[in-house]
């Protein structure tokens, strides 16, 4: 796998979650493109590589999302990471059952994926406002309804997936994958 094509592509992906996906927002919703390049990576790169990718991307979500805290602002490495790093295990023991070249495999795989993520995340969380003088980011709400909110942020973004997948699995032959490069996609 190209890792320098696979770092402009977080960054896109980065970018367009902060300036453009808050206009797809539904319901409180907004999807993620970076969800959506990371479950492409994990369902068709080498093992190495998809864990890279999903702990590096899951990071890059932790530092572009700052929460308040006390007023002021607070940057926790961590919960996504761990997340990220989940969701992909749970993808690369799926990943010899699937259709790897097809979109709606790309659109489930990315509910799975963020189903998983979300998990942990929530997991982290709640472990985390154990310690004294610490909040969980769903402030006075249940971790139950958190972990719901989470699960309609999965469904959009898979639902975002379907056309996503798609234009990303036209770029197959340059991300330089094991096993898929001499193929062509129909």
């Amino acid at each position: 796998m190209r890792f320098a094509l696979f770092l402009i592509m977080l960054a896109i992906a980065l970018a367009a979650d902060a300036a453009l996906m808050p206009a797809l927002a539904l319901g409180g919703a907004t999807p993620s493109m970076v969800a959506v390049l990371v479950t492409f990576v994990v369902v068709l790169a080498a093992r190495d590589s998809a864990w890279f990718a999903a702990v590096l991307a899951g990071a890059a979500l932790d530092l572009a999302a700052p929460l308040p805290f006390d007023g002021r602002t607070i940057i926790v490495i961590g919960p996504w990471a761990l997340g990220f790093a989940f969701g992909a295990q749970v993808l690369l023991t799926l990943r010899g059952m699937l259709v790897r070249r097809n979109p709606l495999t790309i659109a489930a795989s990315t509910f799975v994926f963020l189903m998983a993520a979300s998990l942990v995340w929530c997991a982290v969380w709640s472990i985390r406002a154990w310690l004294p003088d610490s909040l969980p980011p769903w402030a006075g709400e249940s971790v139950l309804r958190a972990f719901a909110e989470r699960s309609r942020w999965a469904l959009w973004t898979a639902a975002l997936a379907l056309p996503l997948g798609w234009l990303l699995l036209r770029t197959v032959r340059a991300w330089s994958f094991p096993g898929v490069a001499g193929r062509t996609l129909r």
